[in-house]
């Protein structure tokens, strides 16, 4: 009979931690990361910070975990098809932020010729 508890027990606990392990997902939401993700992206580009130094300013930004920022990556690229759907979700993200085009309203300068002697066509 005490073998039949011992084995119950041990059963059950195994079966918690296969249950645990078959939910995995990523600590922080994909909407969230895909908002830091594009923005680590957007500071790289304007900014004269290292990329250590980026990547705390905006995880302190979204109050983010490096530790849940880096599980969350590596959730995502455990499988390729599903870090292609993220990367593709911050490409569609940035290209939302662009700025418009210039619309005709606006006033722009008529184009000049480089010297006063060259005549425009």
């Amino acid at each position: 009979m005490r073998f039949y508890k011992t084995f119950l027990i041990v059963l059950s606990i195994s079966l918690l931690f296969i249950i645990q392990g078959c939910s995995e997902s990523s600590p922080v939401d994909e909407k969230t990361l895909v908002k830091v993700y594009a923005e680590m992206i957007i500071m790289q580009d304007s900014s004269k910070l290292n990329d250590i130094e980026i990547q705390k300013k905006v995880l302190t930004e979204f109050n983010i975990s490096t530790s849940d920022y880096e599980k969350s990556v590596n959730f995502l690229k455990e499988k390729p098809e599903r870090w292609q759907n993220f990367y593709d979700s911050v490409i569609v993200y940035l290209q939302k932020l662009e700025p418009l085009p210039k619309t005709s309203d606006e006033k722009v300068l008529p184009k000049r010729p480089l010297s006063p002697e060259k005549k425009i066509l």
